[in-house]
């Protein structure tokens, strides 16, 4: 395979409902709504927020109307979206419609749940009880891990001196400043399995795959990202995959092929764009923007698992910013923020500070 150079460019996903598909190892129906990763940020401020991912694997719609939690007045359901480049939060008074069959992620950034009204310090290391109102689906209890999120992140990492060879199906990376072999272990960002809350999947046991969706390629290699949902009591290998478009799959955590990856059980395993993902190479045909195909995932004690997988354009925001490997923003100074009801300030940690801004239920 002839080396590949590229410019690898993190980018923060714009807010979206993104389609997704279901497929489980059992026979019987197992569907629900998925809570993925729950984490709030650590905040001294009167406000903080909560992240994860929300998959909908049901035949209807429900709603994110808000919430409930001890530590905090209000939960309401929020958005930040550029206008006249500035960063604008709004409360989404309508709540977060996730459609059958679809997801959503809550990041800095982006759709996330805000708390108000903060009744002391949420320290790195702390956990709280949160729980979720989704109109058509019930409540959902959470207990959330505080983490120091470092924000908003467009980590420009200019790939051009780094040469990314593959002998026998092996991919290596190197640069004029050294081997990388182990660069995902300083992204603090990067974790293998994720916490997973749950309404419904009642007498599910198995893997469940949700979301599965490939990126549209004219050229030799693309790759694949989606959630893989383990019910069992214990933890399942994925140990490889197949696909009738590429006859060079390999299962990468950010450049380096892996033969397998655990699932901890009830837990959730992420492959999403600049972490852990599903290499398509060698591709038999070109992938366009709604076409689909069949992705096979061989695990070792659930067997193989068939999900259809949408191509599709990934939605993106660039942030006009630089961060540094460690999450350390160098270089704000050009970057504009408030909320409907006041300004916004975001210090060099990726805190954002809202002394000026007073936000009420009623958005």
């Amino acid at each position: 395979m002839k080396a590949l150079k590229l410019t690898f460019l993190f980018v923060l996903l714009a807010s979206m409902a993104l389609p997704v598909g279901l497929a489980s190892a059992q026979d019987e129906d197992c569907s629900g709504i998925a809570f993925i990763n729950a984490r709030a940020r650590a905040s001294v401020a009167p406000n903080s927020a909560a992240y994860g991912y929300v998959v909908n694997l049901t035949n209807e719609d429900v709603v994110l109307t808000g919430g409930a939690s001890d530590v905090s007045e209000v939960i309401e359901i929020h958005d930040m979206v550029m206008e006249d480049d500035v960063m604008v939060m709004t409360p989404l008074a309508d709540g977060l419609t996730i459609p059958a069959g679809g997801s959503v992620i809550l990041q800095p950034g982006g759709l996330h749940v805000m708390m108000i009204g903060l009744d002391g310090e949420l320290a790195v290391g702390d956990a709280f009880d949160l729980t979720l109102n989704f109109e058509g689906a019930g409540e959902l209890a959470l207990t959330v891990p505080v983490q120091d999120i470092s924000g908003m992140m467009d980590m420009d990492m200019d790939m051009d001196d780094m040469d990314m060879e593959s002998e026998d199906g092996d991919m290596d990376m190197e640069s004029e400043d050294g081997d990388m072999d182990d660069m995902s272990d300083d992204m603090d960002m990067m974790s293998d399995t994720y916490s997973l809350s749950t309404i419904g999947f009642e007498g599910c046991d198995s893997v469940v795959l949700g979301d599965f969706h490939a990126d549209p390629s004219d050229g030799e290699v693309s790759g694949a990202y989606g959630y893989v949902l383990n019910f069992s009591d214990e933890a399942d290998m994925l140990m490889g995959f197949s696909t009738p478009i590429a006859s060079d799959p390999q299962i990468l955590e950010v450049m380096t092929s892996v033969e397998g990856v655990e699932v901890a059980a009830n837990s959730a395993f992420v492959f999403s764009h600049g972490d852990w993902y599903l290499w398509l190479g060698d591709l038999t045909q070109e992938l366009v923007d709604g076409d689909s195909f069949d992705l096979t995932l061989s695990f070792a004690n659930a067997g193989d698992v068939t999900t259809s997988v949408a191509v599709r354009t990934p939605g993106m925001m660039m942030m006009d910013m630089d961060m540094d490997m460690d999450g350390d923003m160098d270089d704000m100074d050009d970057m504009d923020m408030e909320s409907e009801d006041g300004d916004m300030d975001m210090d060099d940690e990726g805190e954002m500070d809202m002394d000026d801004s007073e936000e009420s239920s009623d958005g």
